[in-house]
């Protein structure tokens, strides 16, 4: 089995994880699995970065569905915050100076996320302040 490969398995494991994941569990499977899973962007290999882009669809998507819609289909709460994002290993990664190869759509996934994590409800105006603040140092 060549390394691509077993980076394709690999990223094919934790895909199924976060199919199956109900919505409740995927926040913790995210703190777990998001940062090793948006690292493999910097694969040599094509396949593997493209299942890595089709995986991230798949979680904007189930984020995206996390709206209760009132009258005329307009969005009144968002359940979005319910799903935490690992804000913190995500900007550890993004700044991280030991990763090397091309970083740059790693870090360009990082920053989406990181902005997501930002606008939950859950994370309050210091603690964003704060992190935003750790993040430009």
């Amino acid at each position: 089995m060549s390394s691509g490969e077993a980076e394709l398995g690999l990223v094919n494991k934790v895909e199924l994880k976060l199919i199956l994941a109900k919505d409740d569990k995927l926040g913790s499977l995210l703190g777990v699995y998001l940062c090793p899973l948006l690292l493999k962007l910097n694969s040599p290999h094509e396949t593997v970065r493209k299942k890595v882009v089709e995986i991230c669809q798949h979680i904007d998507e189930r984020l995206r569905s996390r709206y209760v819609y009132g009258a005329i289909n307009q969005p009144i709460t968002n359940i979005y915050s319910s799903i935490e994002l690992p804000i913190e290993a995500l900007i550890n990664q993004f700044k991280d100076p030991t990763i090397t190869g091309n970083k740059y759509m790693m870090q360009t996934f990082d920053l989406m996320y990181i902005k997501k994590a930002l606008k939950q409800d859950k994370v309050s105006i210091n603690y964003s302040i704060e992190h935003y603040n750790s993040f430009i140092v």
